[in-house]
């Protein structure tokens, strides 16, 4: 078996969809199967919780020309601005990883944090678990 998921793009929300497959090789195709559950209806998180979308559609573009006209109006607010030519970037100041400091059982990272959001990843396999935070 070559692709095992297909993606079905286009779907409207709320509508039921029937799906059905067969498989085929050089002789010729199987019998159509049908998919287990019968039907599927394409919903979102908000249909059961009956919250509504908090920014109102176009609000992202409307957040970003906000924040655009927040930038040049205010030119003194620290780390809002664009670095300028020959500014470093806060973040470029960091100091050089090497191998072997990727590989340390205690990572020093965490002492170094500062103020905003991080991203973490939990996996888990079997009895162990990784933790990513950046």
């Amino acid at each position: 078996m070559k692709q095992t998921e297909v993606p079905v793009e286009g779907l409207t929300h709320g509508q039921c969809y029937y799906f059905r497959a067969a498989c085929g090789n050089i002789r010729g195709y199987s019998q159509f199967r049908v998919s287990q559950p019968d039907c599927v209806i394409p919903s979102s998180w908000r249909d059961e919780t009956g919250r509504e979308e908090r920014l109102p559609p176009g609000g992202l573009a409307l957040l970003d020309r906000l924040f655009a006209e927040v930038r040049s109006g205010r030119p003194d607010l620290k780390g809002l601005g664009d670095p300028g030519p020959g500014e470093t970037p806060v973040g470029q100041r960091r100091k050089k990883t090497t191998i072997k400091q990727l590989f340390t059982a205690a990572s020093k990272f965490q002492k170094h944090l500062k103020r905003g959001v991080f991203l973490s990843c939990l996996l888990y396999h079997e009895d162990r678990v990784l933790v990513t935070n950046e």
